[in-house]
């Protein structure tokens, strides 16, 4: 971990232009009730303004709440979990976001990233029904958001992901990522930056090399907090694409020891290299 203290803790100095922060976020949504879930999420969104306060970046989050009361009491209209989780980050940084969601996977970008349009695959069942996660229904997904930059032309795709759990469905992870590799490599266009990729892969790359064999040849590991991990496209895998991420910093948010979640989150921070255009 590179150290400094003064607004970041955890990269060597404020950055110009600022830094792309790159999170992912297990959110754990079964552990409450609705208003306890809300307070979690919210908890998480002070913990993310205390490790980066200047800006929201990209977060994926995984075993996201469906619905979500509209307050504590339940009188507005109910929201997506994904949802809630905005409004919390964007309270919390006073800034504007926007979130996409569906089969508890989710993504939430803040200003000046902008969600362009998204889509979602099935990448595979679960072996055992006992699995199943809330809002997953024995399945498991990839989604995509397709987001620009309203500062600079910049556009690329990001993508959440969640594989199966447990030792036992380890062939299942592996075909979960064979299927992964198989729908990012065809989706960047000409022009947009390399995409980013992170997720809760339920393994390590050290520990099952062979579920990451496809994966690791389209994105290298920028960072990992065990299961958790944030992936960046190879510039040689998606010649198509242009620029490319330079590794400013890592961190972890610890969520487990605030009781916000049993995952802690991984965090990172790129200068984005690109062409002008």
């Amino acid at each position: 971990m590179l150290g400094l203290k003064a607004r970041s803790t955890w990269f060597p100095q404020v950055q110009r232009p600022e830094p792309l922060i790159v999170r992912t976020n297990n959110q754990k949504q079964e552990w409450s009730d609705h208003d306890s879930y809300r307070d979690r999420l919210a908890g998480t969104a002070r913990a993310f303004r205390a490790n980066w306060p200047l800006s929201i970046g990209l977060i994926g989050a995984q075993e996201v709440g469906d619905t979500v009361p509209g307050n504590s009491g339940g009188t507005d209209e109910n929201v997506r979990g994904i949802d809630c989780f905005a409004q919390a980050l964007g309270t919390e940084f006073r800034t504007e976001t926007r979130a996409a969601g569906d089969h508890a996977i989710g993504i939430v970008v803040g200003h000046p990233w902008c969600i362009e349009s998204t889509e979602i695959w099935e990448i595979g069942k679960e072996s055992w029904k006992r699995w199943t996660f809330p809002g997953g229904r024995g399945r498991r997904y990839l989604l995509e958001t397709l987001i620009s930059n309203r500062v600079k032309p910049w556009y690329l795709r990001f993508y959440s992901t969640h594989l199966s759990h447990g030792e036992v469905q380890r062939k299942q992870r592996k075909t979960q990522a064979r299927k992964i590799a198989s729908i990012i490599r065809e989706r960047p266009q000409a022009g947009e930056l390399p995409p980013i990729l992170v997720g809760d892969f339920n393994a390590t790359a050290e520990g099952e090399p062979d579920v990451f064999t496809e994966i690791a040849g389209l994105f290298q590991l920028a960072h990992a907090r065990d299961y958790d991990q944030i992936w960046t496209g190879r510039g040689s895998s998606f010649p198509q694409c242009k620029g490319g991420y330079r590794l400013l910093g890592v961190d972890v948010v610890d969520l487990v020891a605030q009781g916000l979640s049993d995952h802690d989150a991984p965090v990172t921070a790129f200068q984005i290299a690109c062409p002008q255009t």
